[in-house]
């Protein structure tokens, strides 16, 4: 056991085995504590810059409702007169935000992820009410309790790695330093794309208006079936050139297009995103402010607050319904639309494998080798695919489908070993007669 003394004057017996490593530090259980654990720096990062921030966001007293949704710093501590690390809230159980975008719609209801929005929007609204800023808010920093069992905090969301946030106490300013490119809004992208770092390009970096965009995009891909807000894919129907790229969702953000709000010849949303149509109105205008209008004016992005006045009209409503196959989608649609996706996806598998055996069959004959192995087809990050879910039904029918054309293609041959055969033992009974 090893002890360390906070600021606050209170004393921390730690559990030597850790419960999680990362590349700053190690997190300790505490004595005695089942709601606060301790995160210790590396000597190389036990900076006096460091202990100055974590100094200044332990004076920020939490409810008991927003130490669940923030692990903002608690107390500082020391070993001897040595600054070492802090203490912070304890979260027992949760899932990180990519996976819970990516699970399937019929597990993870549209209710269920109404409330994670909901608590999502309630933990950023938490931290700018304290006149701060998150900066990196990427899915790995928003962690979602998915355990049904626990009454009290299921679907709650929290916010980790609250030390690296981008902290202001008046003219002084402490940055956040590091980024996940796809959450950047087009404003940072325009200047990292010119040469700049997070860490040392001019201040100001960070601020409300860089968290809103980035709570849109996740706001966007857990309701659109995990699909980034910025990402596209070719139009196979279009008539274009088939050297166009496909721009990744960075170049969307920085040059301010998105397959979603508007038209490019030869581009289109990916096929495993429902139609923008399938969001409520409200849905639909939070997110065009905030990724049309805000690119040129940031200001106008949509809030925290307005999201969650938004989400609330829809759970207060309940306005949406339940599809024959167990999918919830929103009320005013005519047709369920994860249903469309999985027909749409379909179809296209389908298209894309009967394009492939005649390119098959042709190679065939020209090369004796032996074929070599299919690599593996990765789906979009995040997205769980209608021929995941259903895997052992489209097997199966890809075994029949198989076995029906090979009997269709080896029809005449068959035949002619059926006549062969019938006028041998004919031959043989006419000589024995």
């Amino acid at each position: 056991m090893k002890e360390y003394r906070g600021a606050s004057g209170k004393n921390y017996t730690v559990n030597p085995e850790p419960l999680a490593k990362g590349g700053e530090g190690v997190i300790y259980e505490i004595e005695g504590h089942d709601d606060i654990v301790a995160k210790v720096f590396r000597e190389d990062k036990r900076t006096p810059r460091r202990r100055e921030k974590l100094s200044l966001m332990v004076r920020y007293r939490l409810t008991e409702l927003q130490r669940q949704q923030v692990t903002w710093p608690l107390d500082v501590i020391y070993e001897g007169d040595d600054f070492v690390g802090y203490i912070m809230p304890r979260i027992h159980s949760a899932a990180d935000f990519s996976l819970v975008c990516g699970a399937d719609i019929a597990k993870l209801n549209l209710e269920d992820r109404l409330i994670i929005a909901y608590n999502t929007c309630a933990a950023v609204d938490t931290v700018h009410s304290f006149g701060q800023v998150c900066g990196d808010l990427n899915p790995q920093n928003i962690c979602v309790n998915l355990d049904n069992t626990d009454s009290k905090s299921a679907l709650m969301v929290t916010l980790v790695d609250t030390d690296s946030y981008h902290i202001v106490n008046g003219q002084m300013m402490y940055r956040c330093e590091v980024g996940q490119a796809n959450y950047l809004p087009p404003e940072l992208q325009k200047r990292l794309y010119q040469g700049g770092s997070l860490s040392d390009m001019p201040l100001p970096t960070y601020n409300k208006e860089t968290d809103r965009f980035a709570l849109a995009v996740h706001l966007f891909c857990l309701f659109m079936n995990g699909c980034h807000p910025f990402a596209c894919a070719l139009d196979t129907e279009a008539d274009i050139d088939e050297s166009v790229d496909i721009p990744q969702p960075t170049v969307n953000i920085r040059e301010g297009f998105s397959p979603f709000f508007s038209k490019k010849n030869g581009i289109m949303p990916p096929a495993y995103a429902p139609e923008m149509e399938a969001l409520p109105q409200s849905f639909q205008d939070l997110f065009r402010r905030t990724f049309v209008d805000g690119y040129s004016d940031p200001s106008v992005r949509a809030s925290a607050r307005e999201w969650m006045d938004a989400i609330m009209v829809i759970l207060q409503n309940k306005d949406y319904i339940k599809c024959p196959d167990g999918h919830y989608y929103f009320i005013h649609r005519l047709q369920c639309p994860y249903c469309a996706i999985r027909k749409r996806t379909r179809k296209l598998q389908l298209e894309m494998e009967a394009a492939a055996e005649p390119a098959a069959e042709t190679a065939a004959a020209q090369d004796t080798t032996p074929p070599p192995q299919q690599p593996l087809v990765h789906e979009p990050t995040g997205w769980q695919s209608a021929s995941t879910i259903n895997g052992g039904v489209r097997n199966r029918q890809k075994e029949e489908l198989s076995a029906s054309e090979f009997i269709k293609k080896h029809v005449v041959i068959l035949l002619y070993v059926a006549i062969f055969i019938a006028l041998v033992l004919f031959i043989m009974w006419y000589i024995r007669s």
